[in-house]
């Protein structure tokens, strides 16, 4: 189950503004979640959230350090609910990785035992019936140089390509969607790709911004022509090209780190089945190590734009400025 965020009444984390500076970081030390995770079963927060709960613009900027699970109980048709077995608490990241704490707890028991069945490796273990169920405290073993990069590169981000999600800038062949168009030769294999410079699409931006230096695609744009489009300026591109820059922007854009991909919270039966209609209730905090207040200064990439086929030219004529021996007189 997939959790994503939603605004009640007034209240937001205060990150977007259309009329003032947009913050990357409200320099919040702590965050509280509460998760319902049915029983036996598990919940993963996707990055948003993650970033609506702390304060932050981008997952590289989320600086998590410890993770606390304070509370734990079961409810069942809205009352504390007897689980018959132990049930044990697993954070991981969105992709599934059980996290690298420093607190771990191995379960067994006499009745795995007889059956034959293997301990479980979990972060903490709640069971019905006990005392008050005992918080958890668990530091993450984290790289502080990875950690930094990631950080510089979130900042990049925020910078350059605000609101940039690589899902919407690139299509399903990785690919840009918007600002590029594909033509291919009549008579041959090859084929061009003529991006608008003028437009707002990310990809557009990203080569009219790095066309000019000499570790771009080995200086081959440097001295570039553009070519007539309806009026608007093109530069042709091979396609062996336009994949490479693609594939670099991409990476660019999207966020890596822990929780890059979310958390996912788990409540796995250590014994017994899942028990329908009852939910565990979990109350995690997480600790991070802030920026401070960082300003994202740069303008959004907008990942939508004008149909730049709206008008489209035949392709005949696309064809004539994108290679040199169609459309020539001779």
């Amino acid at each position: 189950m997939q959790i994503g965020t939603e605004t009640y009444g007034n209240m937001s984390n205060n990150l977007f503004s259309e009329t003032s500076p947009n913050m990357a970081d409200h320099n919040k030390t702590t965050a509280k979640l509460h998760v319902v995770v049915p029983h036996g079963h598990s919940v993963t927060l996707n990055p948003k959230v993650l970033c609506s709960a702390t304060g932050t613009m981008d997952p590289g900027h989320l600086g998590i350090t410890k993770v606390d699970v304070d509370h734990v109980s079961a409810v069942k048709n809205g009352a504390p609910a007897q689980l018959e077995h132990p049930v044990g608490v697993v954070i991981s990241t969105g992709a599934g990785e059980m996290l690298p704490t420093e607190h771990r707890v191995c379960y067994a028991s006499d009745t795995q035992a007889r059956a034959g069945a293997k301990a479980k490796m979990v972060h903490a273990v709640f069971t019905t019936g006990a005392n008050e169920f005992q918080k958890v405290s668990m530091p993450l073993t984290v790289n502080s140089e990875k950690t930094e990069l990631e950080r510089q590169k979130a900042t990049a981000r925020l910078e350059r390509w605000q609101n940039a999600d690589p899902s919407k800038v690139f299509g399903k062949d990785g690919l840009p969607k918007d600002g590029v168009t594909r033509v291919e030769h009549p008579t041959s294999d090859e084929v061009v790709h003529l991006v608008n410079v003028e437009s707002d699409a990310p990809f557009s931006k990203f080569v009219k911004a790095n066309m000019g230096s000499r570790t771009f695609m080995g200086g081959s744009y440097q001295k570039a022509d553009t070519v007539p489009v309806e009026g608007v300026p093109h530069v042709k591109m091979t396609d062996d090209h336009i994949k490479e820059a693609a594939r670099a922007l991409k990476e660019h854009l999207t966020p890596t780190g822990t929780f890059s991909d979310g958390l996912k919270l788990s409540m796995p039966c250590m014994e017994g089945k899942p028990d329908k209609g009852t939910n565990m209730h979990v109350a995690i905090t997480l600790h991070r190590d802030p920026m401070g207040c960082v300003e994202a200064g740069g303008q959004a990439a907008f990942t939508s734009t004008a149909n730049d086929a709206a008008a489209a030219p035949l392709a005949s004529k696309l064809q004539a400025l994108a290679f040199d021996d169609v459309g020539k007189s001779t």
